[in-house]
């Protein structure tokens, strides 16, 4: 039994090494020194394994291909024979994909093609190929499902520091200004076949999403290496089958869970003492200079957190539900001032919370009294949400408010 096992393992590593051999990957590497453009190389695979260009750079790259239990494992180590400000950007193209049929997921930032989301955000509304900081992900890891077979195709990065620095520009070639450890990943249509794309410092393109639906020009960022230094950086691809994309995804989160077993991150602050300190939002921002009595925070600078009129039943305003959390938290710590507080929120709600068609108002200026005419469903579910909560709460605690649900009821009755 031995002596089969040993045959396996051994035919096991000769079948790998063939086959990460002959993996598709194709490398590029972009130098830049201050002041000057970015010159690109392409590169190409020695017998010894380094990847060169036609002309000397003043870098050796070697690269290692090795099978293991989590893929293919590609290691990348870059020396430097003179001080060198570089990117590298390497691409695998999924065989036999048509890219216009397959679906891609980024976790917790793309699935599918994106297409629920705006053109102003990352969507294949804007482009069919996209490429992120690593960062951006719940895991450093992007992958590709092959409606057509079931085939999907993932790379992840392993990261063995963690370290960024500030970029000096938004977009175009920057060089850092310091050590980074966050490199890039995404999927490219390469002349009609999906590929993975992954880049060592990170590339964001063909747009950079910045902030809510803002996209601005691409950014490729270059690190430096000191003559003498080394830098290895290392990815795997995984390759799987599955029925739908819904079991690509499940099938790709506990791969992601296995291979970097997080751990609970443990700080010195207790849940006590983070709610304590979070509960003088309640005192801070609460505003009762109006009719309408809320918690200010739409609008609000953080380098000023000055108290403005601007109002909002939902989302960023959240000013019901902040209510609630500040009875809950008012009655069950002996804090009579947020709880008087709370209640005149939901009090003044009542009174002047309300349009004459029965819907919540539900984002505008209270000093002015002009609101959004066109409603959210978000924001009136949100409104109708926490005050569920607030009636259930204080039924529990013997308290009813007969005219508040009456009000809810219409609400809910508008809505349907």
């Amino acid at each position: 039994m031995k002596l089969f096992q040993t045959i396996l393992c051994l035919l096991g590593v000769f079948v790998g090494g063939t086959y990460a051999q002959a993996i598709n990957i194709q490398s590029k590497l972009a130098i830049k020194s201050p002041g000057n453009n970015a010159v690109e190389y392409t590169l190409r695979n020695s017998n010894q394994g380094y990847l060169t260009a036609d002309e000397v750079l003043p870098l050796t790259i070697k690269q290692v291909v090795n099978e293991t239990a989590q893929g293919t494992e590609i290691s990348v180590t870059i020396t430097a024979s003179e001080t060198t400000y570089y990117n590298l950007s390497q691409t695998y193209v999924a065989s036999g994909t048509i890219h216009n049929d397959c679906e891609f997921y980024m976790p917790g930032f793309w699935y599918h093609k994106n297409l629920r989301s705006p053109k102003e955000a990352p969507s294949f509304h804007t482009s069919d190929s996209w490429q992120v900081r690593e960062d951006r992900l719940s895991t450093p890891l992007t992958g590709i499902f092959d409606k057509s077979t079931g085939n999907y195709y993932t790379v992840v990065r392993k990261i063995a520091d963690r370290s960024d620095c500030v970029l000096q520009n938004l977009s175009g070639d920057v060089i850092l200004t310091g050590n980074t450890s966050i490199g890039s990943i995404g999927f490219q249509n390469v002349e009609g076949s999906a590929a993975l794309v992954f880049s060592f410092p990170y590339i964001e393109a063909p747009k950079r999403y910045i902030r809510k639906l803002t996209l601005i020009p691409a950014v490729r960022t270059f690190d430096k290496l000191n003559k003498g230094e080394s830098r290895t950086i290392t990815w795997i691809i995984n390759k799987g089958n599955a029925k739908d994309f819904s079991e690509f995804v499940a099938n790709t989160w506990n791969y992601s869970y296995d291979l970097f077993c997080p751990q609970p991150v443990h700080t010195g602050f207790t849940t006590e003492y983070a709610k304590s300190t979070l509960s003088n939002f309640f005192k801070e921002a609460f505003n009762d200079n109006y009719d309408l009595k809320f918690y200010s925070g739409e609008g609000i600078r953080t380098d000023l957190c000055e108290m403005l009129p601007l109002y909002q039943i939902g989302f960023v305003g959240r000013s019901l539900l902040n209510a609630f959390n500040a009875l809950e938290y008012g009655e069950s710590h002996n804090r009579p001032d947020l709880v008087k507080d709370a209640n005149a929120v939901f009090d003044s709600h009542l009174t002047h919370g309300f349009a004459p068609e029965g819907f919540f108002l539900e984002s505008g200026n209270v000093a002015t009294k002009k609101f959004d005419k066109v409603l959210s469903i978000r924001r009136q579910s949100e409104g109708v949400f926490a005050t569920l909560f607030y009636l259930q709460y204080e039924k529990n605690k013997g308290r009813k408010h007969p005219e508040m649900e009456a009000k809810i009821k219409a609400t809910l009755d508008n809505l349907m």
